[in-house]
């Protein structure tokens, strides 16, 4: 993940969270083991690098659950073109939060100028099956009818599941 990129030079652990708040706002908080401020410099450099041959495009991975303005700050000029919003993977499947979040990311990247971008799946967590059959044709058609480019996780388009992998096979 890009926004990885950079750690404290002293390699110092994170601050402890204050009492009652929830885990995943540990990385929104980070500041030494990612968002530093060099972070974007080594982004900027990559991407004058990727943007110095023809027909190329730089993609990055950034933490899915930070707030979408640092989601599409990835995207300002001269950094990535396509700062990758995983978000649909982790919203509950239902009609007023997807409308809610698609709406004010559309809103943000496009203010920001960047361009957006859906994936509903990847690597590290269940496939589109997760929502049943029925359920991954409509998001997949939701997928690929919003504004800006979607990403397929490779046997998304023919229905895979996850499937278990024993420890020796690994």
């Amino acid at each position: 993940m890009v926004d990885f990129l950079s750690k404290d030079e002293r390699f110092r652990d994170e601050p402890p969270l204050p009492e009652g708040v929830a885990e995943e706002e540990r990385w929104v908080r980070a500041i030494h083991q990612m968002n530093r401020p060099e972070t974007l410099e080594y982004v900027r450099e990559m991407t004058r690098l990727i943007r110095s041959y023809t027909d190329r495009v730089a993609i990055g991975e950034v933490l899915y659950h930070l707030p979408i303005e640092r989601l599409v700050s990835y995207g300002a000029p001269n950094l990535l073109q396509i700062p990758l919003n995983q978000r649909l993977i982790f919203l509950p499947f239902e009609a007023p939060t997807l409308r809610a979040f698609v709406d004010k990311y559309d809103r943000t990247a496009l203010a920001a100028g960047a361009w957006p971008n859906w994936s509903l799946g990847n690597h590290d967590h269940p496939r589109v099956r997760r929502l049943g059959e029925a359920g991954a044709r409509l998001a997949t058609m939701l997928l690929l009818t919003l504004k800006g480019t979607p990403f397929v996780y490779h046997g998304d388009e023919l229905g895979m599941e996850n499937v278990p992998v024993p420890p020796n096979k690994r």
